[in-house]
């Protein structure tokens, strides 16, 4: 099971391990402000990049972390 599906399943995982799991793909803190969330995932999204020659399923793990950050 890839993170994508488990993000997407919320009634199975508590709200905390959901934040903490996105905090963990973007690689920041729990205590991230907004910004850091922002520069952490425009930073990991250039590195990863299918274009630049980064993993595509690591690109889409970013981004739909990204997405639902406010969801959580």
């Amino acid at each position: 099971m890839n993170v994508e599906e488990e993000l997407e399943k919320p009634r199975d995982i508590g709200e905390k391990e959901k934040n903490h799991k996105i905090n963990t793909i973007l690689g920041v803190s729990k205590s991230a402000s907004p910004d850091d969330l922002k520069r952490a995932y425009k930073k990991a999204a250039i590195k990863n990049h299918p274009d630049k020659g980064g993993d595509p399923e690591k690109f889409k793990e970013l981004a739909h972390a990204y997405k639902n950050r406010d969801r959580s």
